[in-house]
């Protein structure tokens, strides 16, 4: 049977064991979707009878071997047409990518475009999810998008590729990212001209390019302007914060950097995720090690400096910008369209290194319980966390710093609140009056 099969009469993405994909589940030619660890476009109609087409022609194989569209394969199940992709990214949305992530997404899908227009076609409605990042390299995933090329077309796909990926680069270079991922939680407006003046401005810039350019021109024009876009990066408090040792083991190593690389041969996790962890060391150590592997910060800097390092060594490490006290939540309805990034980003082996204390410490004062519940949420196999003690090498605290936690501020405590989400704690060996890691497992 051909992978132009026959079509059923209705289409239930989320169907039993079928979990849909943000908000594909509202288009009427393509839907993407999640089903045994898999991720699968599936087309109806007249879009599928076009792309299956593009793939006899070759235009789709010769698009992924450009790396313009995710690599994927023709498969049943159950719509006229429908690709696999070869491999599952970690999903990440647009409001937990970095400035370089931004600029990298919106290339991606310039280029795309040029592509496609070239041969009279164009994407229909280029929303950020349908961009996904293996490691810190972004890629399309969603070929059910690919329409033919007409004057109305190409418009609206010039007006979502500035709503999605525009002007958030145009926040950023302006110093306001923060702003740019808050106002992206919500899908359906995001960022708008109707609310900022130069937006509005740019909305009109497009518009003349679209009367007085071909679609090809315009988007040579577009991805000239995005080049020239420089990702600002403030020094901040944790920018230069970790030491750079070597990746292989070497005697630059201290008793931490050992320490956590017996952990990765011991526990040989699939996918690790690296909390708060600054410019990646711990983070790029598992990928040399074989693990998938996230690393987020709350710190942006950091983050676009780990994302550029990542491109050089196309390290499989995928990067995000991520505050610990407000992981991104669930949303649209049952928080289903957008899941939260506890169930998007857990893995086999969390890393919570010289982060813990920050949380109890300062900021929003945190318990040990309440730290430990959200660090238990994003862990699936086994945690190693860090406890600072006040009068370890480094820490920045004092018993002045919070008063209310001189009576429990305490390895004994920590080891307490663990317990409460682990079966398993040991507390791994270290030097005397040091920091203390703590393997914790399920």
């Amino acid at each position: 049977m051909s992978a132009l099969a026959t079509a059923p009469k209705i289409y239930t993405p989320d169907s039993a064991g079928r979990q849909t994909y943000a908000l594909t589940f509202a288009s009427s030619v393509a839907h993407l979707f999640l089903e045994d660890g898999g991720l699968f476009c599936g087309m109806m109609g007249d879009r599928a009878k076009l792309v299956a087409q593009l793939w006899k022609d070759g235009l789709i194989p010769k698009l992924i071997d450009r790396g313009l569209l995710a690599p994927a394969t023709p498969c049943e199940v159950g719509y006229p047409f429908a690709l696999k992709l070869d491999s599952t990214p970690t999903v990440s949305f647009s409001y937990e990518w970095c400035g370089e992530m931004w600029k990298a997404a919106a290339l991606c899908v310039i280029d795309l475009m040029a592509e496609l227009a070239s041969n009279h076609l164009t994407l229909r409605f280029p929303n950020p999810w349908s961009v996904q990042f293996f490691g810190a390299r972004p890629v399309y995933i969603n070929a059910g998008t690919i329409a033919p090329l007409d004057a109305e077309a190409f418009a609206r796909a010039i007006n979502r590729l500035a709503q999605s990926f525009l002007y958030p680069l145009h926040f950023c270079y302006e110093g306001r990212s923060r702003l740019a991922r808050a106002l992206l939680r919500d899908a359906v407006y995001g960022l708008r001209p109707d609310d900022f003046p130069e937006l509005a401005e740019l909305e009109r810039k497009h518009e003349a390019y679209l009367t007085d350019s071909t679609p090809e021109r315009m988007l040579v024009i577009l991805r000239e302007e995005v080049e020239e876009v420089v990702i600002p990066e403030p020094e901040t408090s944790w920018s230069e914060y970790h030491h750079d040792w070597p990746l292989k083991p070497c005697d630059r190593w201290g008793h931490k950097q050992w320490a956590v690389h017996r952990v990765f041969k011991e526990l040989q996790p699939r996918t690790v995720l690296d909390l708060a962890g600054n410019l990646g060391w711990y983070a790029r150590l598992a990928a040399v090690e074989g693990a998938d592997v996230i690393c987020s910060d709350i710190d942006e800097t950091c983050v676009n400096r780990l994302c550029r390092r990542l491109r050089q060594e196309n390290a499989r490490v995928l990067p995000l910008v991520l505050d610990l006290n407000d992981p991104s939540p669930g949303y649209g309805v049952d928080n289903r369209w957008f899941p939260a990034a506890t169930e998007r980003l857990q893995s086999d082996l969390v890393l919570a290194l010289a982060v813990t204390h920050h949380l109890v410490l300062a900021g929003f004062r945190l318990g040990f319980d309440q730290v430990v519940r959200s660090l238990a949420s994003f862990t699936r196999r086994a945690l190693l966390a860090e406890f600072v003690p006040l009068d370890s090498e480094g820490c920045p605290y004092d018993r002045s710093s919070r008063p209310d936690a001189n009576g429990w501020y305490d390895l004994d405590h920590f080891i307490l609140a663990l317990k409460a989400e682990f079966r398993n704690v040991s507390v791994l060996p270290s030097p005397p009056r040091s920091r203390r890691l703590l393997l914790c497992e399920r």
